[in-house]
């Protein structure tokens, strides 16, 4: 997929994948994700997101920390397993404090609540 620029150029649609247990917030973020000319798929299923998960197809995964059969930590390891260049954001509803976790392994947090604008942008830095 493409998207065409102000200035005319044709640019490649970042894809983005959101993995979350709640349907509601999968399907609100695609609708506005894909708003502001991302691609976004979604999978409310662990499992099946991962089993499904390919190398290379998403620029970002946005996934959330507290789901049944994989918790969010768990899947962002497997998933860097299969593609170490795809970046993560976890996503969490809650006011956990993951400062040191972050310092230790450079990981992105956001919270469940966030301005899709906001986010929008900070993926084209």
């Amino acid at each position: 997929m493409h998207s065409y620029t102000n200035s005319g150029s044709v640019e490649q649609l970042k894809r983005i994948l959101v993995i979350d247990d709640d349907p509601d917030i999968t399907i609100t973020l695609q609708a506005a994700l894909e708003k502001y000319g991302f691609k976004v798929d979604y999978y409310t299923n662990p499992v099946s997101a991962y089993k499904n998960f390919r190398e290379g197809l998403y620029d970002l995964v946005i996934l959330d920390i507290k789901m049944p059969e994989f918790d969010g930590f768990l899947l962002y390891q497997k998933i860097k397993k299969k593609d170490s260049n795809v970046k993560i954001c976890f996503l969490t509803a809650g006011e956990f404090y993951y400062e040191q976790f972050r310092k230790e392994h450079a990981l992105n947090f956001c919270s469940k609540n966030i301005k899709i604008e906001l986010l929008s942008r900070s993926f084209y830095r």
